[in-house]
């Protein structure tokens, strides 16, 4: 049976011993590469060149090339603008050599273009005005001609690096597929192939398999299976939350553990290809190479199925850890030395005295919400007859961030329609009889200049709803909790029976509440649950108590505890 091959090509592979013949189909478009895309490769092997730090065997990596074998030619499935590009260089390359010491190059025949590569042997100007396509591939030699004749002496290292530093991915597909049906994909569709499928043609390759035809496929086929299933893993929305940053950028997700293994840290699309294509070579059994990857991924399930290690992980990752480096401090540490490793860790996050936090200073902002988030984790943690986790994705996805629980006077809504729903909704919970005649005064009166009597009412509601003034309480943490972004933006003028009210109602319907949250408006840390309009004193210490408590193990010691 035949199938698809995957490999890297030398552009010299193309061109020694009997150069290849490539075959340009008729449902391509023409050569359009402009000035631009030309100088922009000129530009990027040039930097590849001149690189201080360029390993001896570091090459520079062009985008897929798919080709399927054709009589003795290969049909261009994509990738015919830089195979093009390609031949123009060498082209210039092979015109400063006397004839006897041109090399052979590869041949490109356009279906549409009758002689077209006997034109491209020639590259007479008066004939790149017959057709559209001569005129581009005329423009691009120009180019490539203008360039070098800016740069100073590079010729002869830039032919070599063009001929023995770059590589193509080199993707075969056998003779049954339908061209048209790739071509479609790849190019009208806009769907290149990712890191992932190019991985997985390396993966199950059948020359990698030992034994008979039967064997090997069958082998192929276990491998396919244990693929689809750490695809389907990575789809759960608990564990994909728990691991990645929240975003859903992979089209493949099995790309993601790929990536960590390979260490990609820029912007290169290939790295992650070109990373298992050595490492292929290197051990040269996919055995071996197959069993790295699923010991990698098993490692992250062992971490999403021990309850602690899920959360002491989750937390490192939600507050910028990178999954990569957790994963390499785990290598040869009991689960008991792990957890010891990622409790350390936190503490990296938490060194500092709780009570100078403060709202008001952004640099404390990141401080507060990593404190009430590790609050809602380790108590979740401290539960061990509970089977609830924290939800990491949701967190991320929903931009959760901190809020005050008792409305603060500098956020008075600001816009006419926010002020009148916000005395709508204040009048449905107080029971103050002055009050909700004020308000129903200034909402039945329409006047254009009603500003100062809104922040006469706004302040008497928030003192009415208070047992003191708080004043440097406000903005510390024993006032602030976590809150997704739609409620926030919703409630946070509102007074605290609203917010509790509403934050009731959302976790009835099933929205996301931090466990901390929840008892916060549950008026959980309290003992005395006689006052549950306000969020005064005792509740306010009794919070900030539990805070402490409860984070004991992993803040440094307080020098201070609020009275």
């Amino acid at each position: 049976m035949n199938e698809n091959k995957l490999d890297l090509l030398d552009i010299n592979d193309l061109i020694k011993e009997s150069p290849f013949a490539f075959y340009i189909p008729s449902y391509q478009r023409g050569y359009r590469w402009t000035e631009i895309q030309v100088t922009d490769l000129l530009d990027d092997i040039y930097e590849f060149i001149n690189r201080k730090d360029r390993k001896i065997d570091e090459f520079y990596c062009l985008q897929p090339v798919v080709v399927k074998p054709k009589d003795e030619s290969w049909e261009v499935i994509d990738g015919q603008q830089r195979l093009t590009t390609i031949f123009l260089l060498l082209k210039y390359f092979n015109n400063r050599l006397a004839e006897d010491f041109r090399k052979a190059l590869y041949t490109i025949h356009y279906e549409t273009r009758e002689g077209s590569a006997e034109y491209l042997d020639s590259l007479k100007p008066e004939k790149s005005k017959t057709n559209v396509d001569y005129y581009h591939i005329y423009q691009a030699f120009t180019t490539i001609k203008n360039w070098f004749s800016q740069k100073q002496n590079i010729a002869n290292d830039f032919e070599g690096a063009l001929l023995n530093s770059t590589k193509i991915i080199w993707y075969e597909v056998n003779e049954d597929v339908d061209s048209i049906d790739i071509f479609t994909r790849l190019n009208i569709g806009k769907i290149p192939l990712t890191n992932a499928e190019l991985i997985k043609a390396l993966f199950l390759f059948r020359d990698n398999f030992k034994g008979s035809d039967q064997t090997r496929q069958l082998r192929q086929i276990e491998i396919a299976g244990e693929w689809d299933r750490i695809e389907a893993a990575l789809r759960n929305k608990e564990f994909w939350g728990f691991l990645s940053d929240g975003n859903d950028s992979y089209d493949n997700r099995v790309e993601f553990i790929f990536d960590l293994m390979s260490g990609k840290t820029k912007e290169d699309k290939d790295f992650t290809f070109r990373y298992f294509h050595k490492r292929f070579n290197e051990i040269k059994d996919v055995e071996v190479a197959w069993k790295e990857v699923k010991d990698y991924f098993l490692a992250f399930q062992e971490w999403y199925n021990d309850r602690k290690i899920f959360h002491l992980v989750g937390f490192l990752i939600t507050v910028g850890e990178k999954v990569s480096t957790l994963k390499s401090e785990s290598v040869g540490k009991t689960k008991t030395v792990f957890k010891d490793f990622l409790k350390n860790k936190i503490k990296n996050y938490t060194n500092f005295q709780v009570y100078e936090l403060s709202y008001s200073e952004n640099s404390d902002k990141v401080h507060i919400k990593n404190i009430l988030l590790l609050f809602n984790i380790v108590s979740i943690i401290n539960n061990a007859a509970s089977n609830y986790r924290f939800q990491f994705g949701r967190f991320k996805v929903e931009n959760w961030d901190i809020e005050h629980i008792h409305s603060v006077k500098s956020r008075m809504p600001e816009r006419e329609e926010h002020r009148r729903d916000w005395m709508n909704e204040v009048m449905l919970f107080t029971k103050s009889e002055e009050l909700k005649a004020r308000i129903k005064r200034w909402i039945e009166t329409e006047k254009k200049n009603r500003i100062e009597e809104f922040e006469t009412i706004y302040d008497d509601v928030l003192k009415a709803y208070s047992e003191e003034e708080i004043t440097e309480e406000i903005n510390d943490i024993r006032n602030l909790t976590l809150l997704d972004a739609g409620t926030n933006r919703g409630y946070k003028n509102a007074i605290y029976p609203i917010k509790r009210n509403k934050i009731i109602q959302k976790d009835q319907n099933g929205t996301f509440i931090p466990l901390c949250t929840k008892n916060v408006f549950l008026k959980y840390y309290n003992d005395s649950v006689e006052q549950m309009t306000l969020w005064g004193k005792a509740d306010r210490k009794s919070y900030l108590q539990a805070i402490l408590t409860v984070l004991e193990s992993y803040l440094p010691d307080q020098t201070l505890n609020y009275n």
